[in-house]
């Protein structure tokens, strides 16, 4: 992961994209968003990471946010079942058909 960080961030940090301000602002947009949002976390994960889940938490009226305990900013890798498991109920509550 870290190789792959090192490889990447140098590009995604260039783009120009990133230099503009979108508009509207996505603060102001975030409210808009109807559709119903899984947000995970882990509870080790970065400090600005955690700020940013409860900031759209708070801000996506259709927001469930799942806070993993004892993981890090890779909660799939580090409990994959547990994450699986979270996801699939998500979905299946909203009609999202399981495994076969």
């Amino acid at each position: 992961m870290r190789r792959i960080a090192r490889e990447n961030l140098p590009r995604l940090l260039s783009s120009p994209d990133l230099r503009e301000e979108p508009y509207p602002p996505t603060m102001e947009s975030l409210s808009r968003i109807v559709a119903p949002t899984l947000i995970i976390v882990g509870g080790r994960d970065d400090w600005n990471n955690r700020e940013i889940v409860s900031i759209l938490a708070s801000k996506l009226p259709r927001a469930e946010k799942k806070v993993f305990a004892g993981c890090g900013h890779l909660v799939n890798l580090e409990r994959p079942e547990d994450f699986y498991s979270v996801v699939a109920d998500f979905l299946g509550k909203r009609g999202y058909p399981g495994e076969s």
